[in-house]
């Protein structure tokens, strides 16, 4: 919702386009001089207006959003894409990406044990059933997770089997100064390899559940 209405602020500013037709218009002798003035009066007055749209950009979504006045334009109301609210403390929390079998086991473990879980997935079908918050979105996106309260959190754990996210995603974690555990599918591309310190590295394969429950504990998380 956020994305698409700071987008369509920065697309709105295309009456460029109307000086085009109207001055075809007045050449085929559709329209005189009069209407042409009237066309370029309210286009330059636009251009003006959509300047300031877009530098007050993010004030602007927040006074729609606040009244609920992007629901009119078809935006989905934020209980149905995320169970993320505004109300919700967003620090010290612990956010999981990726809801595969791994995903959702760790984030019912800590969520068992007392721990604010975000479980972040692209799939809405993954994310179903869990007792924590959730979010739907792509962790490529600094938006998304600036939204989740990245810098705040106390941890990211990401379970996603693409190695680039997951490197993408530790670099930023590692830019912000948040530990982050990195699910290493490849070994030939482990995160060190390219000069990422994540605070620890597990493979699902061999035993993730114990090297999980002794690295994270030492960052004050615990499974059991």
């Amino acid at each position: 919702k956020r994305t698409g209405f700071l987008a369509g602020l920065t697309v709105a500013q295309i009456s460029e386009f109307s000086f085009i037709f109207a001055a075809l218009g007045m050449r085929s002798g559709y329209i005189d001089a009069s209407v042409l003035s009237l066309i370029a009066v309210v286009g330059l007055l636009t251009i003006v207006a959509s300047v300031y749209m877009m530098i007050y950009n993010r004030q602007l979504y927040e006074f729609f959003d606040r009244r609920g006045w992007l629901q009119l334009f078809g935006a989905p109301p934020p209980a149905s894409t995320s169970g993320l609210h505004r109300e919700e403390a967003r620090s010290g929390h612990v956010i999981i990406v990726g809801m595969n079998a791994l995903g959702r086991q760790l984030a019912n473990k800590l969520t068992a044990r007392g721990e604010q879980v975000l479980a972040i997935d692209t799939d809405p079908r993954k994310l179903a059933g869990l007792t924590c918050r959730t979010m739907i979105g792509n962790v490529d996106y600094l938006s998304l997770l600036l939204e989740a309260g990245l810098p705040e959190a106390k941890l990211v754990i990401t379970c996603l089997m693409i190695e680039e996210v997951n490197q993408l995603l530790a670099y930023r974690c590692q830019g912000m100064g948040v530990p982050v555990a990195v699910h290493v599918y490849d070994h030939s591309v482990h995160p060190h390899k390219v000069g990422l310190k994540p605070a620890c590295a597990f493979d699902s394969k061999e035993a993730a559940d114990r090297q999980l429950e002794q690295q994270l504990s030492q960052l004050g998380v615990k499974l059991a």
